[in-house]
């Protein structure tokens, strides 16, 4: 299975300048636990990092810091892990697992980046897959019974 059939496609940016209020008000509205960061208004220059909702509540909230107060920037993690859309799933879920991240940005042929694999998009396609494999398996053993009928002879 390659990336491409499973990750988020649009990615939410947000600016290195933005307080982590903002930040997580842009999460909730988009329904979603990280945010791409860029240079520049809504984060729409280069991407220069990421952030996530665990970032905010571990380096800010249960620090006591106040949200309002902390930029982007602060707390930020300053490098984006980057996957192709036509990388093997089993690849991303090597890179995931051995830097120890739950989301990876995925770039397009351009080298643009066009979305986000996250472990919930992994577990989604897999579940997709392993409903399809039941579903073969149960409708193979419905075909066998109607086939075999058998005729006990008297």
């Amino acid at each position: 299975m390659k990336v491409e059939r499973v990750y988020t496609r649009g990615a939410i940016a947000v600016s290195m300048d933005a307080s982590l209020d903002v930040a997580a008000a842009v999460m909730r509205r988009h329904h979603v636990g990280s945010l791409l960061v860029g240079e520049g208004p809504q984060g729409t220059g280069e991407i220069v990092g990421v952030i996530t909702d665990r970032d905010i509540v571990i380096q800010c909230v249960a620090d006591g810091y106040d949200p309002r107060t902390l930029t982007v920037a602060q707390v930020m993690t300053p490098q984006v892990a980057v996957v192709r859309e036509e990388t093997d799933l089993h690849e991303a879920l090597e890179l995931m697992h051995g830097s120890g991240l739950r989301r990876l940005a995925v770039a397009n042929g351009d080298e643009r980046i066009v979305g986000v694999l996250s472990l919930d998009d992994v577990l989604d396609g897999i579940a997709v897959d392993m409903a399809s494999l039941a579903g073969t398996v149960k409708r193979g053993i419905q075909r066998e019974a109607n086939a075999f009928d058998p005729i006990l002879p008297h």
